[in-house]
């Protein structure tokens, strides 16, 4: 529903009419249509408490809901069609990616190379003997003070794992790479830079997380990223040459 542009406030069943007849079969559409479009039934009351959590929760809010005397009302905080555009270009990625048998190994380059485009210098790491690892990123912290440089070092490293599967992933996931990060620390062959260095722990899940994993990864100071996220970043800098939406361009 925020992928599909519409102008000024709209009632909510009429959006979602527009966006099912868009997006479902004829079997499913009548289904859909039933359920959630009739703002008699549960599944519609449902649906409006969902959509208003996740939007309370998620800080790139795109979408504000009314309650008005005829109906729930819907409209974009953004009305920018480029916005839209652009949001739908990085969704079209995603959906590409699913389609691909290597999908694992895309999404981590995809990830690497958004990760690039905010300016951070990236590598896949190998294989074998990673500890988890998918990408490794480092940036330089530039302290105007040159006590602060004698206190602080200026390296900070970005250990980044990538998950490109088709539900949530849970806690899990989260603490063993805060173990593996320990093991990071004392090893003096593969990641000798880092173990004298600050590092970030992030996580890149296509599908996003649990709420358990999402608390546990707060609690461990892990940053964690879903894909739909990454779509609202992208769509909200249409200055930036983003060339990880060139992921499949010849």
């Amino acid at each position: 529903m925020i992928s599909y542009h519409w102008d000024n406030s709209k009632r909510i069943d009429e959006v979602l009419l527009e966006v099912f007849y868009l997006n479902f079969t004829e079997y499913d559409l009548e289904e859909a249509c039933e359920k959630y479009c009739d703002c008699t039934t549960q599944y519609f009351k449902r649906l409006i408490n969902c959509i208003e959590n996740v939007n309370e929760e998620n800080s790139f809010k795109k979408i504000e809901i009314f309650d008005e005397y005829d109906g729930y009302y819907v409209k974009k905080v953004s009305s920018d069609v480029l916005v839209t555009l652009k949001y739908k270009e990085v969704c079209s990625i995603f959906e590409e990616i699913e389609k691909r048998k290597n999908k694992g190994t895309l999404y981590e380059h995809f990830c690497k190379l958004f990760i690039s485009d905010l300016g951070i210098d990236t590598e896949v790491t190998r294989n074998s003997n990673d500890k988890g690892i998918d990408i490794l990123g480092n940036y330089t912290v530039n302290f105007s003070k040159n006590i602060t440089k004698l206190i602080f070092s200026d390296d900070i490293y970005l250990l980044i794992q990538t998950k490109f599967y088709n539900k949530s992933i849970d806690t899990p996931v989260i603490r063993k790479l805060v173990g593996d990060s320990l093991f990071i620390r004392f090893d003096e062959l593969e990641y000798f830079k880092i173990r004298h260095n600050a590092f970030h722990l992030i996580v890149f899940s296509h599908k996003g997380f649990t709420q358990p994993a999402l608390e546990f990864a707060k609690k461990n100071k892990v940053m964690t990223f879903d894909s739909m996220q990454i779509a609202h970043i992208i769509s909200e800098d249409l200055n930036n040459d983003w060339k990880c939406l060139n992921l499949f361009s010849p």
